[in-house]
């Protein structure tokens, strides 16, 4: 995956999506394999956020509007 050439808000879709495909696993089941392989992809991509979010690449807004760096992410 290369979450460094990726908007931020892509980034936060992409957190949405893999959170929700690991809390389905929960219920459904799954194999250790898949677990790891999401649990590894949601790190993956928090830590690129929050990477971003120290570095102060992203504005905090854009002409006028909040960003996705106006609000913590805490999973």
């Amino acid at each position: 995956m290369e979450l460094q050439s990726l908007d931020t808000s892509q980034l936060i879709d992409m957190l949405v999506k893999y959170t929700l495909e690991y809390t389905k696993m929960f219920n459904e089941g799954a194999t250790q394999e898949e677990y790891l392989k999401c649990k590894l992809a949601i790190k993956a991509i928090q830590s690129e956020i929050e990477l971003r979010q120290k570095r102060g690449t992203d504005s905090s807004t854009l002409n006028g509007k909040a960003t996705s760096s106006d609000f913590s992410l805490e999973v």
